[in-house]
């Protein structure tokens, strides 16, 4: 059982992303930082910010969730 977990564990290896990019991408390094890769970006507003409406083929709104 035990060798079961550790074959089941998650094991992320943390990789400098200078040693595995061409010296003339290292000026984009930040891209690769994983805490800001993890943010979600700002609310912007209604006039930026828009909503997706699912519709059903006769022009209802597509229930999301319950009962199909």
């Amino acid at each position: 059982m035990a060798d079961t977990q550790k074959a089941l564990e998650v094991k992320k290896k943390k990789v400098d992303p200078r040693t595995v990019l061409p010296e003339q991408y290292h000026e984009f390094l930040d891209v690769f930082d994983r805490k800001e890769a993890d943010k979600l970006p700002p609310f912007r507003g209604k006039r930026v910010d828009h909503e997706i409406g699912l519709l059903k083929k006769d022009g209802k709104e597509q229930e999301l969730f319950g009962d199909r």
